[in-house]
């Protein structure tokens, strides 16, 4: 058996459209209510770690281009042009209407995000995180959940010159710094009382999932055992997903009889999660035509919500329950009397309305501006 890790593997884009279903899952649950409410938010609060494994997937692809890419003479200027047609036209599309052109089109009467705002430019920098970070407070309302693509900016920024300066072997080093050293960074913040939300957020504290996926990318190109590569990813994924929710766990039974272990604990569960789902990836990469798991990682409906997964998570903070105030799981449960209710149709709600919107873009404004990509930066064959 050996490992496919290069070109396009259905598996990957299965895992990237769990990720963003997860995501949606914890961006549009009940904040409150019933108990029933109370009882699945709780559970869909653990989606937040989807970002952990969207950052793992991209470290592992975007190391796993750069490796294979290191030795043409257009390594930098392909890679940046590609990243740049790829990110670039949505995020700066959604701001651009959003912040210019509904104002005008209102008429002044409502505006999603004030011109004004003092901190608007920190936004169009791909440093939303910075900022927030630096004032201990989110300030971005439906934007602020962009914090996670300016950490993925400042890595596509930085980690090209790193695997263009070192080894394989340096470079899994450094993989391994990066995961030390967010770690550290969090449990700092704890230490010195301003983690929330800057351990949450800031670049240098959640690299340790973006250099997860680049240590499997570097290790898979070097000399490996399939069967034993397979073997530690099954006890990764056991062990780095145990132990991320039995902290998540033994925080909620320490609670305020010691706030700084429990918030630590709360921070150390970033990089079991990584782990794990490191080796998650793994299970995903080895898995064969003839595996009963099969039907799991080549699912058309994740595969299907990977496609459309970069759109689906910028227009989710748009619509989410807080950000336009219309708290639908309230109002039905209300109405209706009937526990859940107003929880689910919030969920599909939410959920189909961002992927809709994510589909069209993807359709009439992305998917023409990537046809680019293959003239401005050609992958040409060594």
């Amino acid at each position: 058996m050996t490992i496919p890790f290069r070109g396009h593997l259905p598996a990957l884009d299965a895992i990237r459209g769990l990720a963003i279903i997860v995501v949606t899952l914890y961006r549009f649950r009940p904040k409150g209510g019933t108990a029933f409410d109370q009882s699945l938010a709780k559970v869909l609060t653990l989606g937040e770690h989807g970002v952990d494994l969207f950052f793992v997937l991209s470290g592992f692809l975007i190391t796993g281009i750069l490796c294979d890419t290191k030795h043409k003479a257009d390594y930098f200027r392909g890679f940046y042009i590609r990243r740049a047609l790829r990110i670039f036209p949505l995020y700066y599309g959604v701001l651009l209407v959003t912040i210019f052109l509904l104002p005008m089109l209102l008429r002044g009467t409502t505006s999603f995000f004030t011109q004004e705002h003092p901190y608007q430019s920190w936004l169009w920098l791909h440093a939303s995180n910075v900022i927030m970070a630096w004032e201990g407070k989110w300030l971005f309302g439906g934007f602020d959940h962009f914090w996670s693509l300016a950490v993925e900016e400042h890595f596509y920024l930085i980690w090209p010159l790193v695997i263009w300066l070192t080894s394989r072997r340096q470079a899994l080093w450094v993989c391994g710094l990066c995961g030390v050293v967010a770690l550290a960074f969090r449990c700092g913040l704890v230490v010195a009382g301003h983690a929330n939300p800057a351990a949450d957020i800031f670049t240098l504290c959640r690299i340790d999932g973006l250099a997860a996926g680049a240590w499997l990318a570097l290790y898979l190109r070097g000399p490996h055992d399939p069967n034993r590569v397979r073997c530690y990813g099954i006890a990764a994924t056991i062990l780095g997903l145990g132990l991320g929710l039995s902290a998540l766990i033994a925080r909620k039974f320490i609670g305020q009889t010691s706030p700084l272990l429990t918030e630590t604990l709360h921070y150390t569960c970033y990089t079991w999660f990584s782990f794990g789902f490191l080796g998650f990836i793994v299970l995903g990469l080895c898995c064969s035509t003839t595996s009963r798991w099969r039907h799991f990682w080549h699912c058309p409906a994740f595969i299907a919500a990977g496609k459309y997964s970069y759109g689906w998570y910028v227009f989710q903070g748009l619509i989410s329950p807080d950000f336009m105030g219309l708290h639908l799981a309230d109002h039905l449960n209300t109405a209706t009397g009937i526990p859940g209710l107003g929880s689910v149709v919030q969920i599909v709600v939410g959920g189909g309305l961002s992927l809709l919107l994510a589909i069209l873009s993807w359709r009439i404004f992305e998917s023409p501006i990537l046809s680019f990509k293959d003239t401005l930066a050609p992958r040409r064959e060594t």
